[in-house]
């Protein structure tokens, strides 16, 4: 067992585990791009899979009953449209460059929630379908599926506790279907050893929520979706030059 890698894998978990935990999305946004630091690409993503099931599983259980079915339903399932014309566009296109749009999208949109200028949405149906397809179609594509749906719901003023509880459902069901790809070998009993930080990292996490006001809430919310636009873009630049 690699101590240094232990070490630094409990510390980004805890964190990623308390900020999903506050705003019900941003695990793998925070967690991913340390861990790439200490561990390969490949074994990044099927540790952060393995984890973030099980902090999901504690999620879905401690928000039973306060969510929306049909918000859940019919946002995972404009998700799952958008991976398909996602998946064909990584084949044809540079990620690198899906991620600097990707990041330079989200920098945008924070700005302009930050300055309160949000168009007013209609069709709620719609508007959420078409989250669920943006998330899906930059999960292809990036790996980030959280802050298309993060963004639209704040757009919509929806509830703290119901926004983390729909978010926390979707992408939990998404969740399951990726890990059921993966096959975890050591990494399972890596993720056994930083149990503990995840587990404190919820429980301060859940603590956070409950004190906190809706204003508070979305500044925290728009925070995770500002430092996922800097990753993002980081990313994809070094990418580019490298």
């Amino acid at each position: 067992m690699d101590y240094f890698v232990l070490t630094v894998a409990s510390l980004i978990l805890f964190a990623a585990t308390f900020f999903s935990t506050v705003t019900g999305f941003g695990f793998a946004l925070i967690a991913a791009p340390v861990l790439t630091m200490v561990m390969g690409p490949k074994e990044t993503v099927v540790f952060v899979i393995i984890a973030g099931v099980i902090v999901r599983v504690i999620m879905m259980w401690r928000t039973w009953g306060e969510f929306e079915w049909p918000t859940v339903l019919i946002t995972a399932a404009g998700s799952l449209l958008g991976i398909i014309p996602g998946a064909y566009l990584l084949k044809v296109a540079d990620a690198n460059h899906l991620k600097i749009l990707l990041g330079i999208a989200l920098l945008l949109v924070t700005l302009l929630m930050e300055l309160n200028f949000v168009p007013e949405v209609k069709n709620k149906k719609l508007g959420r379908v078409s989250a669920g397809f943006l998330s899906g179609f930059f999960s292809a594509t990036t790996s980030i599926s959280g802050p298309p749906i993060a963004l639209y719901f704040l757009s919509e003023n929806m509830e703290k506790n119901l926004l983390r509880a729909n978010m926390i459902w979707i992408f939990a069901i998404g969740s399951f279907f990726v890990a059921g790809t993966f096959q975890g070998g050591n990494l399972i009993a890596l993720s056994l050893y930083v149990l503990p930080a995840v587990l404190l990292g919820w429980w301060l996490g859940e603590k956070m929520f409950f004190r906190i006001n809706q204003h508070l809430f979305k500044r925290i919310a728009l925070l995770v979706v500002l430092i996922g636009g800097v990753m993002t873009l980081g990313s994809g630049i070094s990418g580019v030059f490298h």
